[in-house]
Order: structure tokens, then C-alpha cells, then sequence
């Protein structure tokens, strides 16, 4: 898979004027068998079948993706988040990536799928984020970046710009004695939960910092010890947890 120059410039075309994907691909028009081998969206033919339909009463029967379609996909979301100049974070420009392994000629560049908090409509509501500012976000894994086919946007019905993302567990109620949020990843018979969502959907990232315990556990790739999302802390020294005590959402 060739990995094109998408380092500049961005656009936020079909996008919230917050949200820029490069204006060209990164990958262009990848493959499903691709999809799932590199990208690990093990789902996504049957999932974006889903996506699309949800815009669509019946009788009404539209295009639907198959095997055959190709897709353009980017290595990485930026997000231009809210001004906290308590913090020193002014024009802040966050970058959420979503990277297969690249093939070197010396050495491979790892795969880099990040964490991300997602807004989400139609989910069970959440007693334990409820009159917080986490109320209606659920944290998930984003594997891909994608923009649907012309010819499956139908005239623009349908939002053009997805993305794959894998679930984590909705937040519980925090351990009475640290304040932390134990959170892990959503399973159905054992396999990862995911969705296609748009990627405005997406409100920011987590930073994730690799761990140098070889028994740490692995997320699909990336071996982490933690991750923030600002002054939310996430530990998976041995399982996953959240603390926050602020009252927005920023990055470190």
C-alpha cells in the first residue's frame, strides 16, 4: 500500500469548520481485503451498510457498498479545540491519527490507531457521566479515516467524511477511594464492538504514551501504559481507568 505525501495542505470541506483532513488521500482507493488485513475495520461493509440505511425509510432502497468499492482514506483528523488560556492552549491544533503499518526499506513505521472521544445519539444513557461535561461521549479506538464513494453519498444525503472506530465500555460510576473511571473495551462474543460514525462526531484525542513493561497489555497494536484526554487520566497498568476533575475538555 503506498502511503502518499498528505503532510499539507488540510481542508474542512464537508467538515465543521473545527475538523481538517488533508486535501489529498493519504491512501487512495483502498481495498476491502486491505481495509481489514492493515486498517483492522474487520467490519466495515456490514457496519456502513447500517450507516446508510439509517438515512433511508422503507420502501426506500439506496446504493449500498459492496465487495468491489474503493475507498480514500487519511492518516490523520486535526481538531482545532477550544481557546483555555488559563492553560497556555490558544489556537490549539490536535492531531488524531489513524496509520497501518507503513512498509520501509530498512524498517516498518508501527501502526497508530489513537483514542478518541466520540459524541454519540442513540446510545444507552449514561448514569454515571450524566451533568458532566463527559455526558453523551463515549471513548473508542479510531481505526480508519474515510471519505464514502461519490456514489454512495447520494447527493449528498449522507455525511461524506467516516469514521471506523472500535468501543470502549461506557463509563461507570469512579472508585470511591482514587476517583477513577475504570473503563475497557466493548465485547460482543469476544470480539471488538464498532461503528461507523461521522467523523464531526469526534470531538478530541487522548495522547497515549508507550510503555516500556513488556507485560503491559496491548490495544490492537499499541502497547500503553496510559493515556490522557487533558486532565483525564487513563492507567492500563493493569486495567484501564479515568479521573477527571475538570470542567472542559482540553489537551495536554
Amino acid at each position: 500500500m503506498i502511503d502518499n505525501n498528505d503532510s499539507e495542505p488540510t481542508t474542512n470541506a464537508d467538515l465543521p469548520i473545527t475538523h481538517h483532513l488533508p486535501v489529498k488521500p493519504s491512501f487512495w482507493l483502498v481495498n476491502i481485503n486491505t481495509i481489514v488485513t492493515e486498517f483492522h475495520a474487520t467490519n466495515l461493509l456490514s457496519l456502513l451498510t447500517t450507516f446508510i440505511q439509517h438515512y433511508f425509510l422503507p420502501p426506500q432502497q439506496p446504493l449500498l457498498p459492496n465487495h468491489t468499492d474503493l475507498f480514500d482514506a487519511y492518516k490523520h483528523l486535526s481538531i482545532c479545540l477550544p481557546d483555555l488560556p488559563s492553560t497556555g492552549h490558544i489556537n490549539f491544533l490536535q492531531h488524531i491519527r489513524a496509520v497501518p503499518i507503513i512498509p520501509g526499506s530498512q524498517q516498518d513505521s508501527p501502526a497508530t490507531f489513537d483514542i478518541v472521544l466520540v459524541r454519540t445519539e442513540g446510545k444507552e444513557r449514561n448514569q454515571a457521566t450524566k451533568g458532566t461535561y463527559l455526558e453523551g461521549l463515549w471513548v473508542a479506538q479510531v481505526h480508519m479515516f474515510f471519505a464514502l464513494p461519490d456514489h454512495l453519498c447520494h447527493d449528498q444525503s449522507i455525511p461524506k467524511c467516516l469514521a471506523y472506530v472500535e468501543w470502549f465500555n461506557p463509563l461507570r460510576a469512579p472508585d470511591p477511594d482514587s476517583g477513577l473511571y475504570s473503563v475497557s473495551r466493548l465485547l460482543s462474543c469476544g470480539l471488538p464492538v464498532a461503528d461507523v460514525v461521522p467523523i464531526c462526531d469526534i470531538v478530541q484525542a487522548a495522547t497515549s504514551f508507550r510503555s516500556l513493561a513488556p507485560s503491559s497489555p496491548l490495544l490492537n497494536g499499541l502497547t500503553l501504559k496510559s493515556l490522557t484526554i487533558g486532565n483525564i487520566f487513563l492507567s492500563t497498568s493493569t486495567s484501564t481507568y479515568l479521573h477527571f476533575t475538570s470542567t472542559k475538555i482540553f489537551s495536554d
